[in-house]
Order: C-alpha cells, then structure tokens, then sequence
C-alpha cells in the first residue's frame, strides 16, 4: 500500500526473508526498486512472486542455524526506533495531533490507545480508511491482523470476526466502511445475539470512498455512484439494536474519548467514524497515478 514504515526498513536492510507472504502484485507494490540489488531467502510454503533463493528446509532448523551465524558475528548496536519517531505517524509542528477534525490523516494515531493493545485482534475490510489505518497503526505485541486482499469482497469482515471470535474466544475489533457495512453489516446481528465480544469501528465517508476514488482518477467523466445520501449510522445501529452501545466521533478527542470507555463494555459495541468525504487516502497506486497526470500536464 506504501507503507513508509515498511519502505525505510527495507532500504536499511542487508538481506531479505520472505516469510508468510508470496509478495503478490498488492503487496509488493513501490517496492521494486528496494526489492532488487539485495539477497532474498524465500522460506515461505509457497514460491514467492519475486526472484530469490529457496530453502527447503524446516524453518525451525533455518532459524536456528540462521540466528546462531548472526549471533557469531560483529555487528554495530541495533538501531531502534520508537514509535513517536516513526515516520508513518501523524505529526504537526513534530508532535503528535491530538486535537481536530478526525481526517484519514490522523485516523491511525488516533486510534492506536485501542487497537494498539497487546494481543488484539482486529479484522479489517476494504476500502480507503483501511488503507489509511494500515499505514500508521502500530500493532501490540502478540496481535494478529486479518485482511483479505485480492479476492476479499467488501463486508467480509462481519462475518469473518464472528467467526474469529467463536474460534479463539477472545475480543476481536472489526474496522470497516460504511460501504462494507451495507453489504454485510446486519451479520452485526449474531454478535448481538450472542452477546460475542466484538468492537465495530465504521468508518462514514458517506460513500464507497475507494471505489470513488479511482474513478476520479482513472475516469475522464466519474459516475457519482459511488457517493450516498446521509444516512445516520450511529442513531440507525442504535435504534436497530437497542441493547448495543454506540459511539459517534467526529474529531479526535472524541474517538480518544471513546477509546477509553469502549475496553470495559462486555459484549459488542460500535464506534462510528465521521470522516470527510472524498478524502484521498496515503495509497501508493493513487499517489503514484496523480504523480504521473502531474508530469504529464
């Protein structure tokens, strides 16, 4: 997605191990350049989709090997790097926003007192305000992160995170669109059924805001289908499940707000994102394609 944090590590690193990806065409994307020029292992089940030399071996005996060459050898101190100081953080003037209109911006840091936990779980869907999440969330220790690219429909996430839950029973954070809500959202209605630990953070753009996006873009003339009529998602979810607590945030210190209040909820609850409509995501295709228009002007 261009992700800075994942371009500056691969520009410091000598070598590179795949592990848990094959690099598809969406993964790989802006990284070409600092994929080529360095040695790359490929450990995973599955060849990876770029040039690299395979290992065959069992991974526990490749770790181990590995780790034991490294520790053998001189190198300089690690350099660390605190996530303040990371460069896929929101900052203004250096520090970090902690006031304002929420914005694609600053989703991420705004965010992060609730999905940075340790060992959380959150499933999230397709759609502008993931891309913009991915790029800055710092995720707990032990977290694990479920996305579906390639054939990952929208609104996929509501039924994946029931079925997350069910397998793991622990709390699972869903992040979506209002367009995946109104596709899938209603499977809201088994969380509630069964009084499931599912946090719903729904992003309202009022619009399918990536679907919008690339037809500006892309299309000479775009079709305007993609935008909607407000529709009041926060008091609809509330007057639809009367027992499921609801919040609506619009700047930041409300999502902080709501942040604070939402851990010691049992059982679902949902926080509605007001988010400007038609604000262009940090998506490296977007970024790249206005590039190109620029120069061709």
């Amino acid at each position: 997605m261009g992700s800075a944090r994942a371009q500056s590590r691969l520009a410091d690193c000598d070598a590179i191990w795949i592990l848990g990806t094959r690099l598809g065409a969406m993964e790989r994307y802006g990284l070409g350049a600092l994929l080529s020029g360095k040695p790359i292992y490929d450990i995973g089940p599955e060849s990876a989709f770029v040039p690299g030399q395979r290992i065959s071996t069992s991974l526990t005996a490749f770790f181990e090997s590995a780790l034991a060459q490294l520790g053998s050898q001189e190198s300089a101190p690690a350099k660390i790097t605190s996530p303040a100081g990371d460069p896929a953080r929101t900052h203004a003037g250096g520090r970090d926003v902690v006031a304002g209109p929420l914005t694609l911006q600053n989703l991420a840091s705004s965010l992060q007192p609730l999905l940075g936990e340790p060992n959380s779980q959150l499933v999230v869907d397709a759609g502008n305000a993931v891309a913009a999440l991915a790029q800055g969330l710092q995720l707990g220790q032990g977290s694990r992160w479920m996305i579906a690219l390639g054939m990952g429909g929208m609104g996929y996430s509501f039924g994946a995170a029931v079925g997350a839950q069910l397998a793991t029973e622990k709390p699972v954070t869903v992040f979506a669109g209002d367009g995946a809500f109104l596709m899938h959202g209603p499977e809201m209605h088994t969380a509630v059924e069964l009084g499931l630990p599912i946090c719903y953070i729904l992003a309202d753009n009022r619009g399918h805001g990536m679907c919008q996006t690339r037809e500006e873009i892309y299309f000479d003339k775009p079709s305007g289908l993609n935008r909607f009529k407000e529709m009041g998602l926060a008091a609809g979810l509330a007057k639809l499940f009367p027992t499921l607590p609801v919040f609506e945030a619009s700047t930041i210190e409300a999502v902080r707000n709501a942040c604070a209040a939402i851990p010691v909820l049992p059982g679902p609850k949902a926080l509605v994102l007001r988010l400007p409509s038609g604000e262009m995501p940090p998506f490296a295709p977007f970024q790249d394609a206005i590039q190109s228009k620029v120069k061709s002007v």
